[in-house]
Parts: structure tokens; sequence; C-alpha cells
């Protein structure tokens, strides 16, 4: 009978050998260097605290608007434009003084900044280029020390600072003064205020109630009827106001009301 054939046990010598092997694998691995973390998160935080600096720098670096031009913002929302903007005015202005130069013959252009110039001028109508001069002349006059930053291309963006500063304050006026004529409008509801005053009375003392304003009083009631409805208020008031509160008599954008 042919013999089996034993499988030869490992020897020590391969024992060894694998024992050697697996001894510098690992060797080799702790000395191979591993690969560094990616440093995008670090990037990141040193992007946002570089913005924070430039943020930081240019606050501190802002241009400090005198009061001159805030009480002059201040005039012009009250005594000339109540919607008045700076930085429109400020363009269009500019545009109206070089072509009243190009016309006296003081101002040195090309062909294409003048019909550049004519172009943007000619989109506006006569009615508002008026506007915008009377408003740009009175600006002037209420804050004079804006010839030097318009004059100087230097200090444009120290105008345009000025400018947004103004709208600003432009528009805390309107608000303010908004919210102090609440309490009085109801004296000037009347037709002749100075005659004789609404009946029954809309002034409430400053109370922040509307209840007895609006549809709910017959003479603002009169006010917003809708045109096309004036008659039915006239031959029955009562029921008529009655209509505007169910919305028999519809109020939309369409029908303008009486007071207009």
């Amino acid at each position: 009978m042919p013999h089996k054939r034993r499988s030869r046990s490992p020897s020590a010598s391969d024992s060894e050998s694998d024992t050697t092997s697996n001894s510098s694998i690992s060797s080799m691995e702790r000395i191979q260097p591993r690969p560094k973390k990616s440093s995008k998160r670090r990037g990141r935080k040193g992007d946002r605290e570089v913005k924070k600096t430039k943020i930081s720098k240019e606050k501190n670096s802002e241009f400090e608007v005198p009061e001159e031009y805030l009480a002059a913002a201040r005039a012009m929302a009250r005594c000339v434009d109540l919607f008045c903007n700076v930085e429109k005015l400020l363009r269009v202005g500019l545009l109206l003084q070089q072509e009243q130069a190009a016309d006296n013959g003081e101002l040195d252009e090309t062909a294409s900044e003048h019909e550049a110039r004519q172009k943007r001028l000619s989109s506006l109508s006569t009615n508002t280029l008026d506007r915008y001069k009377r408003s740009y002349q009175q600006l002037l006059q209420l804050a004079p020390g804006l010839r030097s930053f318009i004059n100087d291309r230097a200090k444009s963006k120290d105008l345009a600072q000025i400018a947004r500063k103004m709208n600003a304050v432009i528009s805390g006026t309107r608000s303010d003064d908004a919210t102090r004529l609440k309490v009085q409008i109801g004296h000037y509801a009347a037709p002749e205020p100075l005659k004789e005053g609404l009946k029954p009375t809309i002034y409430n003392g400053g109370s922040l109630s509307r209840a007895h304003m609006g549809i709910n009083h017959p003479v603002l009631a009169s006010f917003l009827c809708p045109i096309s409805a004036l008659a039915d208020f006239k031959r029955d008031p009562v029921l008529a106001r009655k209509w505007m509160e169910i919305g028999r008599i519809r109020m939309t954008a369409i029908d303008f009301p009486v007071f207009l």
C-alpha cells in the first residue's frame, strides 16, 4: 500500500521567519509617516478670522458723517421732499450740472459721454427733471460742504457713505413725524377744519383704539364709499354703511373712493 504523506508540521525555522517578517512589517508601519489630516477646517476658520479682521478694520476706518449733513437730511425730509433719495438726487443733479456746463462750453467731453448723458436724462420727464433740479439746488444750499465731495472723484466713497447716512436719517425722520401725527390726524379729516370739525368727533385723546373710525364713523364712511355706490349712500347712509361692512358694496382698488 502506498504510504500517505504526512503533512509537515511547521518547523521552528518557519515560525521564526514568520515572526521576523511580521515584526519587520510592523516596524515599517511604525516608521512610515501617517498621512496628515486635511486642513480644510483650519483653512476655513482662518478665512473667517481674516474676514472678521477686515470687517473690523473697515468699521474702524469708516468716514464719520458730520452733523451738517444729518441736519440737512432732516430739513430735506420736512421742507423739500418727504421721500427724497439723496443717492439718486446726487446722480441726476450731477448729470444736470454737466449738461448745463456743456451748454455753456465749459465741459470737455467725448461724443460717447455726451450721448450717454443724454440717454439717461431723456428717460425722465420734464417735470421730473425740474423737480430734481430744484431739490439738488436746495440740497447744496442746506449742505454746501457736499460740493467738495461732488467735484473730487477721490472722495466718491465718502460721498456714497454720506448719501446712505442721509437716506437713513430721512427715513427715520419720516417715521418719527408720522408716528407723532397719528394722534392728531383726526382733527384734519374735516373738509374745513378751521370752521367746523367732524360730528361726531373722532378725536379720542390719544387712545390707540380705531373702532370709532373708518366705516364705523358716518362722515368717514361717506369719504371711503366708492363713487359707484355714492347714490346708494346718499339715499340711505345707514344701510349703505351696513352693506360696506358686509361686503355688498365692495371697496376695491378699481372703484375710487369719494374723497379722491
